[in-house]
């Protein structure tokens, strides 16, 4: 047991460690330690003496050695609490809260709490990290004696005479505003309004259980106040989207814009093309340019009553290829067989990367060099269209025609059909384009220079050479007239009786005749012949023939016999 009236002296300490931080990568300052003589903070000091049975265990050191003599013999010992921003040079401490206690006999007292800097504002939401250390230091030594060795601190370990003891004792918890911790420990905290985080070191009033220990009481509370600001709005987002990237030449483009976030729009525009430098639009819609003819670049640009003004954003359009356009001339013209038809075109719109023209619709032949002729062509009217194309479309020419006339023939001279004179005894024929002698039977194909047999020319030459119900017969170069013959015998038969038809017919056309009866049922094709045909009741047998004078017929009738019945 240590003599109370032993000349003795009792150094009490508090140590408390307040620390504020942002959350990321942050090593605990130097400034942060509680140096009790030593670099080493408080809580390398507990970690080199543990506890025992809750208190720390009895250790030897030197009365006079750095760590018994804290202060003087009645030294006070300040504990601190500090905040620092994150990510800054050194950490840069923006406020520091300082506790002194009163030292000497009895229970400890503190004095006022000192508030050092500027309340810390950050965002709502900011992620932070409060830590705490709550220690207290206090030792007993008598005096005399020597030390033989020490440890690493400079603390007497080995002690020849008297020996002094000392310990460090730890708080029994903190308070953080009023939730129990531990005496070391550390929080994350994301405050999003402003809020005041309190530390309260808790002693034990029962004081040491050994030696010349006290009550050790709670400190006053250690407090920082964290202001949060109000968030800002949204960054403003600004788009502009064309409904397309590319449009034909000459097409229509809709551009659609939006304005989102900020703290409110009081101006928007949209610019570039048709709008110049800009007309007033709203924070979102749509405006539509047409008639565009070449790449344009737009923009969109707003003005926010928090960030200013914002963007442009710009949106480009890409136009394709002009198509190109042709005139094709003459738009008529007339030949000759055996010449050619030429023409010449104008071209207009964008360059064109094809250009052919068609005859009559035809296989599509290419032209250059602003002409092109056409050869071969027969006698008629022939149409010329020509086609030009690139990545922008195509378009036809106008369409031009060619007649094409055949030259006269002979005995009929003249600059081409129609246009032919007939010499003296011949006779142009426009339709056909023929010349042919004049002729004694206009009626009769061909050049008759007298009146074939069988004819007969009722009129002064020329005239007609066909009499009525004749003729003409190139291969016997005649006049001949179509003949038929029908007969039916009996012509008068019993019912359910035959008769026999027999008929012929000359100078009719092959393949013409029919044979029918009344019924219109045909008997035969054949242009003469004999049947036998049953009878059930009177009958009209007809033969028909074609022929160059006209359709020719004959007709029989065959009656039924009456008969009688006994009365």
């Amino acid at each position: 047991m240590f003599d109370r009236k032993q000349t003795a002296f009792l150094v009490l300490g508090l140590a408390l460690l307040l620390g504020f931080a942002y959350t990321g990568t942050v090593s605990k300052s130097p400034a942060l330690s509680l140096e009790l003589g030593s670099p080493q903070s408080a809580a390398a000091w507990e970690s080199l003496y543990p506890s025992t049975g809750g208190w720390p265990a009895w250790h030897a050191c030197n009365g006079y050695g750095n760590v018994c003599k804290v202060g003087g013999w009645y030294g006070s010992l300040p504990s601190y609490a500090d905040i620092y921003v994150t990510n800054t040079p050194a950490q840069q401490r923006v406020a520091s809260i300082t506790l002194s206690k009163n030292l000497g006999w009895g229970a400890r007292t503190y004095s006022a709490v000192t508030y050092i800097g500027s309340i810390p504002v950050v965002p709502a939401s900011t992620s932070l990290t409060l830590e705490w250390a709550c220690q207290d230091y206090q030792n007993q030594y008598f005096n005399g004696g020597s030390c033989s060795s020490y440890d690493a601190f400079n603390n007497c370990i080995s002690w020849n005479g008297y020996t002094a003891l000392q310990r460090f004792l730890a708080y029994k918890n903190a308070s953080v505003n009023g939730v129990s911790k531990p005496s070391l420990g550390s929080m994350v905290v994301q405050p999003t309004q402003s809020t005041t985080y309190e530390v309260v070191c808790v002693g034990d009033l029962a004081g040491h259980p050994v030696g010349y220990g006290y009550p050790i009481a709670n400190t006053p509370p250690m407090s920082f106040t964290i202001n949060v600001s109000a968030a800002p709005p949204p960054v403003p987002q600004l788009s502009l989207t064309p409904a397309a990237s590319a449009v034909a030449y000459n097409g229509t483009q809709t551009l659609a814009y939006s304005a989102t976030g900020g703290g409110g729009y009081d101006a928007c525009y949209l610019a570039g093309g048709q709008w110049g430098s800009g007309i007033p639009v709203n924070t979102s819609g749509s405006a539509t340019t047409n008639n565009l003819t070449a790449n344009t670049e737009y923009s969109y640009f707003c003005h926010d009553t928090y960030y200013g003004w914002r963007g442009p954003v710009y949106a480009n359009v890409t136009i394709g290829a002009q198509a190109p356009t042709v005139a094709l001339a003459p738009s008529s013209q007339t030949i000759l067989t055996g010449q050619n038809a030429g023409f010449t075109y104008t071209l207009g719109g964008g360059a064109p990367t094809s250009v052919t023209y068609k005859v009559n619709g035809g296989t599509a032949v290419p032209a250059s060099g602003g002409s092109f002729s056409v050869g071969g062509l027969g006698v008629g009217t022939h149409t010329i269209v020509m086609t030009v194309s690139n990545a922008g479309g195509s378009n036809t020419s106008n369409t031009a025609s060619v007649t094409v006339n055949a030259l006269c023939p002979v005995n009929c001279p003249g600059p081409g059909a129609p246009n032919c004179t007939a010499d003296s005894g011949y006779t142009y024929n426009p339709g056909s384009n023929t010349c042919t002698a004049n002729d004694i039977c206009t009626d009769i194909p061909g050049s008759q220079a007298s009146v074939p047999a069988g004819c007969v020319m009722p009129n002064p030459n020329p005239g007609a050479c066909i009499p009525g119900g004749y003729f003409y017969d190139p291969a016997l170069n005649q006049c001949v007239t179509p003949g038929l013959s029908l007969t039916a015998a009996p012509s008068r038969v019993q019912k359910g009786n035959s008769t026999t038809l027999v008929w012929s017919a000359q100078n009719i056309t092959a393949g013409s005749c029919t044979l029918k009866n009344s019924s219109g049922a045909t008997l035969s094709s054949a242009p003469g012949g004999s049947m036998q045909v049953a009878v059930t009741g009177q009958t009209v047998y007809t033969l028909s023939c074609g022929s160059a004078a006209g359709v020719k017929t004959r007709s029989v009738t065959v009656s039924l016999v009456p008969s009688f019945k006994e009365i």
